[in-house]
């Protein structure tokens, strides 16, 4: 296969959950080589920002004769958006993206900030979604899911009202789960149309 998707799980998952399983079939189906990024989210010493690099790291280590997705769920959203802008993919797929910009620590629960960490909130405060948004030119979908909570919704409705090659997609029933039926159909119907476009 000349295609390739890489596809990143959110904080604290890994390729083994179900969800990132059923994602991979639905890109096989079109000949497109699934690789879910395997995080050690245990790693305290390092940044969500590391992973991005990680993750352009290995991105260059493969040969591309092809077309190259992103799609990420989460904190493996972020992490998808932020090496968008390095890799330059044909597509990048977020899936509730999350709200680690610095507009958005102001509203950050106490609760929020001890599971992430400190470290992780500080290093947030240093990417202005403002600033970071004029550096994207590629083709990017926004999915969100009708439940989930409100600064995830409200992150990715700016996301995609300041980029100008994107779409926005609400998934109806849909709350913070990329094992979620509806969000699964919604990926699925995601990538037929981006394929078949």
């Amino acid at each position: 296969m000349s295609n390739i998707a890489y596809i990143i799980p959110g904080f604290n998952e890994y390729p083994d959950n179900i969800g990132y399983k059923k994602i991979s079939e639905i890109f096989k189906q079109f000949d497109i080589e699934p690789i879910v990024i395997n995080i050690d989210w245990t790693q305290k010493n390092k940044t969500f920002y590391d992973f991005v690099e990680d993750l352009v790291k290995y991105y260059n280590t493969k040969k591309h004769n092809g077309n190259v997705y992103l799609l990420g769920f989460s904190a493996g959203a972020w992490i998808a958006f932020m090496a968008s802008l390095i890799i330059k993919p044909t597509c990048t797929i977020t899936c509730s993206l999350s709200p680690y910009f610095e507009e958005d620590m102001r509203f950050w629960k106490e609760q929020w900030i001890n599971e992430i960490g400190k470290k992780q909130f500080e290093m947030f405060k240093n990417y202005k979604f403002k600033e970071i948004v004029s550096a994207s030119n590629s083709k990017i979908i926004f999915l969100y899911g009708e439940k989930d909570i409100n600064l995830v919704k409200e992150r990715s409705k700016i996301a995609h009202n300041k980029i100008k090659n994107s779409k926005l997609i609400l998934i109806p029933n849909a709350g913070h789960d990329i094992r979620q039926l509806e969000y699964l159909r919604a990926i699925q119907e995601v990538i037929t149309a981006e394929i078949n476009h």
